[in-house]
């Protein structure tokens, strides 16, 4: 495919990473660490293994489930990096650093719409005995297990529309930073598209209800299997609202409900056979970029200016399975070649500069508060409350590896120590 506009990935690395495996997912992990989840469908069996983010080839621990295929659930990776995991019925915490298990215990839910909200509460959608309204409980962590501490009946529920058989279900939760979080609601009446906006107080656990996004359906000529809208989360808690099949896309606020930016892809300069049905995105931690899969090519797009290069020297991405972005915005493509599962990783000249920028307005802001006797103590408070977490990743990629994020505001580097 010709296409005039062009960037070169950088530092391409290609890495197999075993036995091929349909649907590979990944999660960033603290430290510059990756969670790839393996679902064996020949022996019935999930595979956890964690990789660093500079070696996608070889594991540095790897823990099997046998006989869980089917109920084995990923709820969420806390803040501290361990993983909150749902398997035959039993709810796991388990350890990032070599992945054993820190308890176990009945799980006292049947969904698997969780949200975490610190390293000791979680949050989940669900029913009193089996049956509606939707729930929303929350559980801590106490004496190595966690315990129900607060429920409470959304107001917003999923509704039945006339016509239709189905009343509709809670269907995702993710979390938008700052104890906010985003619930995706399918109503029965597939033309409708509803996010839910929480905002969660961790101290008193208040939950308020703080704004709902209804996106209206394209015209599909009456194929309903067309419609059912998705979504994606900016790493600065913007949201991103798309039908697969339809070429119109919103960039929202969610905190105050408002609709920012919108575009048509048919308004823009792309490729001939740029193919809407077959998309797929994800968003670098500038919220700006976004990594974009269609037709065996790869492409980098700027939602300010509203501009797409196809990217050059990424390897081999025609047999394309999953996008990732790794911890510090260096891009994954995970793909298969024969019987290997095989990664190609690298660098975008964009992201780059964005991520050195970002480190050096940092430096400058340390050395400046250096200079006016600002107490250091209060410059981390300050860089902590404004610096979104993706942000800070990028932070510690850049200069550090030290293990907590606070530690590393506090050592960018020996000279701007004070």
């Amino acid at each position: 495919m010709f296409f005039k506009k062009e960037t070169n990935a950088l530092s391409t690395k290609i890495e197999i990473q075993g036995k091929w495996t349909p649907f590979p997912t990944y999660y960033n992990l603290p430290n510059k660490k990756v969670l790839h989840v393996f679902k064996d469908y020949e022996k019935k069996k999930v595979i956890l293994k964690i990789f660093l983010a500079t070696n996608l080839a070889t594991a540095i621990c790897e823990k099997d489930f046998d006989d869980c295929f089917y109920r084995f659930n990923l709820l969420g990776i806390f803040q501290d990096g361990s993983i909150l995991i749902k398997l035959n019925q039993q709810l796991i915490k388990i350890s990032a650093e070599d992945l054993s298990i820190i308890s176990s215990q009945e799980c006292p839910f049947s969904r698997n719409l969780v949200g975490l909200i610190d390293n000791n509460n979680f949050f989940v959608i669900d029913f009193v005995e089996h049956r509606r309204p939707y729930f929303l409980f929350i559980y801590g962590w106490h004496e190595d297990k966690f315990i129900p501490v607060h429920q409470e009946e959304l107001k917003t529920q999923p509704k039945k529309n006339l016509g239709y058989y189905d009343t509709g279900e809670f269907t995702n939760v993710t979390s938008l930073g700052q104890n906010r979080y985003c619930c995706h609601i399918h109503n029965s009446n597939p033309f409708e598209f509803t996010l839910l906006i929480l905002e969660i107080n961790s101290q008193n656990n208040k939950v308020k209800e703080i704004n709902q996004i209804q996106l209206g359906a394209p015209d599909t000529q009456g194929e309903i299997y067309l419609l059912g809208g998705k979504y994606l989360v900016f790493p600065n808690g913007y949201l991103l609202t798309y039908y697969p099949h339809h070429d119109g896309l919103q960039i929202w606020d969610p905190v105050a409900g408002s609709c920012i930016k919108q575009w048509n892809w048919g308004d823009l300069d792309l490729p001939n056979n740029f193919n809407l049905r077959n998309i797929k995105m994800a968003v670098f931690p500038d919220s700006i970029h976004l990594l974009i899969h269609i037709n065996n090519n790869l492409f980098l797009f700027n939602t300010h200016n509203l501009t797409m290069q196809i990217i050059k020297d990424a390897g081999e991405v025609e047999k394309f399975l999953e996008l990732h972005i790794l911890t510090g915005g260096d891009a994954m493509v995970a793909f298969r070649k024969g019987d290997e599962l095989n990664v190609s990783s690298f660098v975008l000249p964009q992201i780059k500069h964005e991520r050195d920028a970002f480190v050096d307005s940092q430096l400058f802001f340390r050395w400046a508060a250096r200079e006016a006797n600002i107490p250091r103590e209060l410059v981390d408070l300050i860089l902590l409350q404004t610096i979104t977490p993706d942000a800070k990743h990028l932070l510690a990629t850049k200069l550090t590896d030290m293990t907590e994020i606070e530690k590393e505001q506090c050592s960018l580097t020996e000279i701007y120590k004070y």
